[in-house]
């Protein structure tokens, strides 16, 4: 009976934490609906006036749109203000105590006939701003933003601070921060960024692979996949994977691995990235607990790799994505993988 009467306040402890949420999620909607509440923003989102360079990847990159630039507060801190071209670019950081209204910094451009637009959700201006990064001799900025969270992500605004200002197409987020570099000494800097596709799936989410990629600077298209162009890139890190691999080490949470498969996925992915399959499936066969396990895997990869936008099989070319039509077909859900 005591433990009947024990079950029962539980619940009815439960019950009545479920009608406080729910209370408190319809007074925030009511308090959202009322007018005055709401500060509409007065400048125009970015994607509305800054006119972007188009790709065959613009449909699938975040839009701006989502964000719903706001003008900056009165009382925000003006953290940095430089001037690119006649372009003034002003960092704006949250007063001291405000950062629970709006809990990021904004990026204030100014063009040199006064037209202002923002960029919320910034956390720098990436240093290469103020160079000329693309080789046709005008400067571009380049803002760094950050959505938050435990998974995602980083994500670059690109503009070229010329007669107009221009957005250059950059189809990247990533969990990491992007790196620009001029890789093969041309003048033009590729960007070095990791693909997100893996993350949380094969894997939990502390010990999944988050493979290298490399964008190419291309005139009409903006920034496109070219990773196979730039092997060194991953032949600096295959002697760790390999070491990884043949240690069968998983990583720091490798007990959340019963599997095995987490050893083997950086080197394999690491040869598909770079262009190298054969190297790869072997890599995966003679690491791989079973021939079994192999070719579940493979199918695996193979299925992620046929949603990601980053990933390319040919070098300097028409950048084809390597999917299995069965598996394509067959669209199998995606799986998270927590620690």
């Amino acid at each position: 009976m005591a433990r009947l009467l024990s079950r029962l306040r539980f619940r009815l402890v439960l019950l009545a934490l479920a009608s406080l949420a729910l209370a408190y999620v319809l007074l925030c909607y009511v308090i959202s609906l009322a007018p005055g509440q709401r500060l509409a923003p007065t400048n125009p989102r970015v994607e509305d006036v800054v006119r972007e360079i188009t790709t065959p990847y613009t449909a699938t990159i975040r839009s701006e749109a989502a964000y719903q630039p706001m003008t900056v507060p009165p009382d925000a801190i003006l953290a940095e203000r430089r001037v690119i071209n006649g372009y003034e670019v002003a960092i704006w950081e949250p007063a001291a105590g405000k950062w629970w209204e709006y809990g990021h910094s904004m990026a204030q451009i100014t063009s040199p006939g006064g037209e202002t637009q923002i960029i919320d959700f910034v956390s720098r201006i990436d240093p290469v701003s103020g160079t000329d990064i693309t080789g046709d001799g005008v400067p571009e900025l380049v803002v760094e933003r950050y959505s938050g969270g435990a998974s995602c992500c980083f994500s670059c605004v690109v503009l070229r601070l010329g007669e107009e200002l221009t957005r250059i197409s950059l189809p990247l987020d990533s969990s990491t921060q992007a790196t620009f570099r001029d890789l093969d000494g041309d003048g033009i800097h590729e960007v070095i960024g990791t693909d997100n596709r893996f993350r949380c799936v094969l894997c939990c989410c502390a010990n999944s692979p988050l493979p290298t990629v490399v964008l190419k600077y291309d005139r009409e298209r903006g920034y496109i996949p070219a990773s196979p162009d730039f092997p060194e890139i991953y032949d600096a890190v295959i002697p760790e994977f390999q070491a990884r691999a043949e240690g069968r080490w998983n990583g720091p949470f490798e007990e959340q691995d019963p599997t095995g498969r987490c050893y083997v996925l950086p080197l394999v992915l690491a040869y598909l990235y770079s262009g190298r399959a054969a190297e790869a499936w072997e890599a995966l066969a003679q690491y791989s607990p079973s021939t079994a396990d192999a070719e579940e895997l493979r199918g695996e990869i193979e299925r992620i790799l046929s949603g990601s936008r980053l990933f390319v099989t040919q070098q300097s070319g028409s950048y084809l994505l390597a999917v299995r039509e069965d598996l394509l077909r067959a669209g199998r859900s995606r799986r998270r993988r927590d620690c």
